[in-house]
């Protein structure tokens, strides 16, 4: 999670608390102290809530199934919001406060309803604008690649089926097959094989054009993986993924190019 995230969440905590705590205050009857506990109590789970609704969201893609079964997910959310900030907390008041300290609160049950009802509107309104920003970006990169990666004929009929790098007196021949992955080095590309690391004068569109598209994928603007080196593919993070390459090595891997790898490896 972002630090700016964190920060936002806790003003969005820290003002929740503040509306719990006057809202029953101004019609508490001589049980301030209890109220203040009780309100506290609350403001605490609501913060935990809004975690989990935080991964809920990003893990489960809940804003992007069909209409119905995004009504569904947000009644869902939003009974399990509820419930957890409302329901437990009333829950513990009957196990901690006496029966008569009890029957006081459940008097404010639906002012508090209503307060976590709001909040969960304000938490996952944001979630949801943070959402569209973020498939936005993703969409632009995915164009760009696709822009980028629109051959013409002459291009097509010019793959590449080895590379070579000239390095002091010397001139090496890089067999297309050898090739684990490009890297992205300014104006340069650094390929990585089996051979050891070359650096070639020479720009990433260039070999996303002619690099033979059933064994190359660019899978970020700063790498192009041979996929018969690939180990594993695992999630870091809320919107990135980690290719490890059977040397060990470790790629970034953009939503975008998560995607295009997972249609290239049909999974």
């Amino acid at each position: 999670m972002k630090t700016r995230e964190i920060i936002l969440l806790v003003f969005v905590w820290i003002g929740f608390a503040l509306l719990q705590t006057l809202s029953v205050l101004l019609l508490a009857d001589g049980n301030s102290g209890l109220l203040a506990v009780d309100s506290l109590l609350r403001a605490v789970l609501s913060a935990v809530a809004a975690v989990a609704v935080k991964s809920v969201v990003e893990y489960a893609g809940i804003f992007v199934h069909l209409r119905f079964q995004k009504i569904i997910n947000n009644i869902g959310l939003l009974l399990f919001f509820t419930l957890f900030t409302v329901g437990l907390a009333y829950l513990f008041d009957c196990m901690f406060f006496t029966l008569a300290e009890a029957q006081i609160l459940l008097k404010y049950l639906p002012l508090n309803i209503l307060i976590s009802i709001l909040l969960f509107g304000v938490i996952y309104f944001y979630f949801a604008y943070r959402h569209k920003v973020e498939m936005s970006k993703t969409a632009e990169f995915a164009e760009s690649l696709n822009v980028e990666n629109l051959q013409s004929p002459k291009e097509k009929s010019e793959l590449l089926d080895k590379i070579t790098v000239k390095t002091a007196q010397k001139l090496n021949v890089i067999s297309i097959s050898e090739i684990m992955y490009l890297q992205a080095d300014g104006d340069y590309v650094q390929i990585h094989s089996a051979a050891g690391k070359f650096l070639k004068e020479q720009t990433m569109k260039y070999f996303a054009d002619n690099l033979p598209q059933d064994n190359f994928v660019r899978i970020h603007r700063s790498f192009i993986v041979n996929i018969n080196y690939i180990s594993r593919l695992e999630r870091y993070g809320k919107q990135t993924q980690i290719l490890t390459l059977k040397n060990g090595e470790k790629l970034k891997v953009s939503p975008a190019g998560y995607q295009i790898l997972k249609n290239r490896l049909k999974i």
